[in-house]
């Protein structure tokens, strides 16, 4: 099987078979068993234009991967530096529609890349295997759009998006594959590879004529030119065909009536639709215009351009920092019957023993120790102590359910029979969850692995059971069958918990599918919950806001309230956070109260839902911009959830730090110290001092203090960040720029300018390193250390670094903020050298992109001043130098600048 437009291709058919070999100019053939680097080669499995695609295996880490080794063309020192730095970078990059990079290296001279061997079809073959409707279209081209947003905010631009380059999953999710990794050898410019999201690289004509954006023919790659060919894919795909160039005309699309014609049905290939409505046909012809500039901004606009508006994507949580603590649904097993003696109480106890024992904590700590990363051990510890723990209690309680019917005679027969079935479910998720990460570890998957052994559903729970109603069926086949199943969810609970969503969505539709088929509705429920978790936890509320509709259902005929409890608080959640439509959400809150008030089980398992719930409403009002009712609802949420875990356990730092972000917000920076203090501190007992995620809540801590005007323990808390990231990722890490950032901004606060310049030079050091010079960080770091340098005098220095500052942020937007605040700095430096003409001519042109900009209301007054200075000095202007500068005083008394609105006043009063 051939792809259609005979692209490279890192990915296995869906029929398994091999693709084939296609030897140009003499290239070299890899045979079965050779060797690249430490990856063994098992067969070809395609070529393009760049080079031959092999899977292969890596001994390591025991997996199959992709190989792509670049054509003999690409092996000039300019062509592989280029891709050097874009394999580079894509390795950096990790996100669900991303086909991922592990590795870059050399075979002799060639270049080869280590990549994720994914197994998927071409968007071409998905589209022709069966009628699709537009809604399918538009949800696999979403995911392709994330993935872009994803590598264009890394700095990577794509330069070949088209139908062979993106693969659809037997989920039906989507993978974008083969950026532009290589170039010509007569490329005009080798690209820097980390240009800014909204910059040009200059590169050869590289991609595919009939999906290529008028500037890119020219030699202008940019993400918008990335749009351009997303939308002429999109369009294709909804249409089945290409636009022609009358659709792309500036006036037709301008045009009302025109724009609202239907493609003509004449022309559409069999597997087209011509339902699209109006409004995505008119999204996608802003992304075709030929002027780059009127398309939208950027991929994310267009992505929320395109997402239907009854199923808009959830808003990113870590915009806000916030997080839904929302655990995994509760479900039912087979266990044999008990024997009535105390002493077979205690033999039962043992069987959790054959899950967690010394020898699985070893295989724990080698797996982890096999991944290199620097925090591994401290996290295999933290996670081997929780597993401890969750063992001890199921053993304690299994002991003490036992004992209530067979020794102290006050529990029924049946009622010990539900709760002996739901411990034997908390042991399969324990031992599914041992396994996952002792055979089958990724090193993401270490991040998130204290967290996952926290959430597992606790062997408390299922003491609280008082329903004793009977839910196994008399057939031995079925319930032989229906164990099966329950062991498939209990992966799909690991998986997830352990930060692979999507992976345990694509299993739980398959195992929800089985589970109706035998019509057994604890189980189908059991499944489902599980299902929509996964889907939600992927970003894919739409289908989780369905998934959820048959859970309800399944869990009304199971007459298991605790899953009609969960189903009813994750529907808040969905449909009013993840979704943002507060009015539905509002709407079904009493509906899910209600339900956690009915739910069967402990004051615990209660607690908890009651606490999801609130973080849910919480969250809604954070959208609506009512900061005090999030505050109460999450506030309200914390008591519940420590009476659900307890104060040490390592998920309670979420919702501290929920609360600490919310208080910023309402600029109650000492209540917000006071939260994430002791969010730092959980986090620092339960994951480790060395975990990575402590730093991004040190540094959080290190803003909170700053806002409080505590600059010392800014300082402070900003270095144990630095020391941290640097361990966890390297001294050159772009999370390290961050914090190395923050400090000089502290110390230029504080007057320390030596150790503020050291802080901004060695920033700007990483990002020029690893974002590129045209990075917008790059720029910023850039202005930082041109800022210290003017408040030093060394005013020649200063100015050659704002002149280079507004160079690289020529990409940006010219009425950026970063580009307002280097020209006026430049301005500022040359009015202070006495260069009145050069002074005013910036002046003036900061002004004119401030004026009328909301964003910079902040910066105006500055800029106001200055001109007024400069006019005034060099005897020009003089009434309006006047004007100018009341204007500034204004503004300056409006805000409580004193230091400025005495300086203004004064200056006024001695020229009038």
């Amino acid at each position: 099987m051939t792809m259609a437009d005979g692209a490279d291709v890192t990915a296995a058919t869906a029929e398994g078979v091999p693709l084939a070999a296609n030897v140009v100019d003499g290239e070299p053939e890899l045979e079965r068993g050779e060797q690249i680097g430490r990856y063994l080669v098992i067969e070809k499995i395609g070529h393009g234009g760049m080079g031959v695609v092999y899977s292969a295996y890596d001994p390591e880490l025991d997996r199959k991967i992709a190989i792509k080794l670049l054509r003999v063309r690409f092996w000039h020192e300019d062509g592989q530096a280029r891709a050097r730095r874009e394999a580079q970078a894509l390795a950096q990059l990790e996100h669900p529609n991303v086909v991922t990079v592990y590795d870059v290296g050399h075979v002799g001279e060639q270049l080869f890349l280590a990549m994720e061997l994914v197994d998927g079809v071409s968007l071409s073959a998905w589209l022709g295997a069966e009628p699709r409707t537009w809604k399918q279209v538009v949800r696999v081209m979403l995911d392709v759009g994330r993935g872009l947003q994803a590598a264009h905010d890394a700095g990577i631009v794509h330069r070949d998006v088209k139908p062979s380059n993106i693969l659809v999953c037997g989920n039906g999710s989507a993978r974008i594959v083969d950026f532009g990794v290589a170039s010509d050898a007569d490329s005009k410019t080798a690209a820097q590879g980390a240009g800014d999201a909204e910059g040009a690289t200059e590169v050869d004509v590289a991609g595919t004529p009939a999906y290529m954006a008028p500037e890119q023919a020219e030699g202008q790659a940019t993400p918008r030119s990335d749009q351009f060919s997303f939308c002429v894919t999109l369009w294709e795909a909804l249409y089945g065909y290409r636009p022609e160039a009358r659709e792309r005309d500036t006036d037709w699309l301008s045009s009302d009536s025109s724009g609202e014609q239907a493609p003509p049905v004449a022309r559409l290939r069999p597997h087209a639709t011509t339902a699209a409505p109006r409004w995505l046909r008119r999204a996608v012809q802003r992304g075709l215009h030929a002027d780059p500039d009127r398309r939208q901004p950027g991929m994310k606009a267009l992505v929320a351009e395109i997402t239907p508006p009854d199923t808009r994507a959830r808003v990113a949580l870590a915009a806000t920092g916030l997080s839904v603590a929302l655990a995994a649904g509760l479900a039912l097993s087979l266990v044999g019957a008990e024997a009535p003696d105390a002493a077979r109480c205690e033999v039962g106890g043992t069987r959790i023993d054959q899950v967690w024992n010394d020898a699985a904590r070893g295989r724990l700590a080698r797996a982890f120790a096999a991944t290199g990363r620097s925090y591994a051990s401290e996290t295999a510890d933290k996670m081997s102590e929780l597993l401890s723990r969750r063992s001890q209690t199921w053993r304690q309680t299994r002991r003490e359910v036992c004992r209530a019917t067979w020794v102290l005679g006050e529990q029924s027969e049946k009622l010990l029979d539900r709760r002996m079935r739901c411990l034997d479910r908390r042991r399969g998720e324990l031992s599914s969850l041992v396994e996952l990460y002792t055979h089958d570890l990724n090193p993401a998957m270490i991040d998130h692995a204290v967290s996952a052994a926290a959430s597992l559903p606790a062997a408390q729970e299922c003491a609280g059971i008082t329903d004793d109603v009977t839910l196994e069926p008399a057939d031995p086949a079925l319930r032989d069958a229906l164990a099966g199943l329950r062991a498939e969810v209990d992966r799909q609970t690991s998986l997830r918990l352990a930060g692979r969503a999507a992976d345990a969505a694509e299993l739980g539709v398959g195992v929800a599918a089985r589970a109706a088929d035998l019509g057994f509705a604890p189980v189908e429920a059991q499944s489902l919950i599980e299902l929509a978790m996964a889907q939600s936890a992927a970003g894919r509320a739409d289908e989780a806001e369905t998934t959820l509709g048959r859970t309800a259902i399944a869990a009304a005929k199971a007459g298991d309230s605790r899953i009609a409890a969960r189903t009813a608080v994750r529907l808040v959640y969905v449909v009013g956070y993840e979704q943002d439509r507060r009015t539905e959400g509002k709407l079904l809150q009493p509906l899910a109260e209600a339900a956690v008030l009915a739910a069967d089980g402990s004051p615990e398992v209660r607690a908890e839902l009651r606490a999801e719930l609130l973080t849910a409403r919480g969250g809604m009002a954070v959208y609506e911009g009512d900061y005090a009712a999030a505050h109460d609802d999450m506030a309200a949420a914390l008591a519940l959830f420590e009476q659900a875990w307890g104060a040490d356990d390592p998920r309670m730092g979420q919702p501290l730090n929920n609360l600490g972000v919310v208080s910023n917000f309402e600029e109650k920076y000492e209540r917000s110290t006071r939260y994430l203090e002791r969010a730092v501190d959980v986090w620092t007992r339960g994951l480790g001092p060395s975990h990575p995620d402590l730093a991004t809540a040190l540094n959080t801590l290190g803003s909170a203090y700053a806002g409080a005007g505590q600059l010392d323990k800014a300082v402070a808390t900003y270095q144990r960040a630095l020391a941290v990231s640097e361990a966890a990722n390297g001294a050159d890490h772009p999370g390290v720029a961050i914090v190395l950032s923050n400090l000089g901004i502290e110390y230029m606060r504080m007057g320390r300018l030596d150790e503020a310049l050291a802080h901004y030079t060695r920033a700007l050091s990483i990002r020029e390193a690893r974002l590129g010079l045209d990075h917008r960080r790059t720029g910023m770091s850039t202005l930082q250390v041109g800022e210290v340098l003017a408040e030093m005098g060394r005013h020649d220095e200063a100015m050659a670094r704002y002149r280079q500052a507004l160079e690289r942020f020529a990409k940006l937007p010219p009425d950026h903020r970063f580009a307002v605040s280097a020209h006026l700095g430049l301005a500022k430096l040359l009015f202070a050298t006495r260069d009145l003409p050069a002074a005013i001519e910036t002046f003036e042109r900061a002004h004119a992109l401030a004026k009328g900009n909301a964003s910079h209301a902040s910066l105006l007054p500055d800029i106001e001043f200055g001109l007024a200075r400069a006019l005034w000095d060099a005897e020009r202007q003089r009434h309006r130098a006047l004007q100018l500068a009341d204007s500034a005083r204004t503004a300056w008394s409006e805000t409580g600048a004193s230091a400025e609105l005495a300086q203004a006043t004064a200056w006024l009063a001695n020229r009038r």
